[in-house]
């Protein structure tokens, strides 16, 4: 995920928020710091956002693997109850 995708430039506003508010608004915190704090939570919300997006890439593709297994278990058998594919490679001159 790049450090710069809509996610991360959200969250670290949603984040880094009351920072900014600090430095721009009340005037108890200078901006130099605050603008610290918000790289921070930049590289904070970055490494959560690439986590989650490995783990999920990580589930879908176990998920589509043993989706493939269970049809391939249930792949069509011919009439003496043998796979239709060990039928058909069977029959092919080898």
């Amino acid at each position: 995920m790049s450090p710069i995708s809509w996610p991360v430039v959200t969250g670290t506003l949603l984040v880094g928020s009351p920072a900014i508010y600090a430095a721009r608004v009340a005037g108890t915190l200078s901006v130099d710091t605050a603008l610290v704090r918000l790289m921070l939570c930049a590289v904070g919300v970055w490494a959560v956002c690439s986590m989650v997006a490995s783990l999920s890439q990580q589930a879908v593709a176990s998920n589509r693997a043993q989706q493939q297994a269970a049809e391939a278990a249930i792949a069509p058998v011919t009439m003496d109850g043998a796979p239709a594919a060990a039928d058909a490679a069977a029959e092919s001159p080898a």
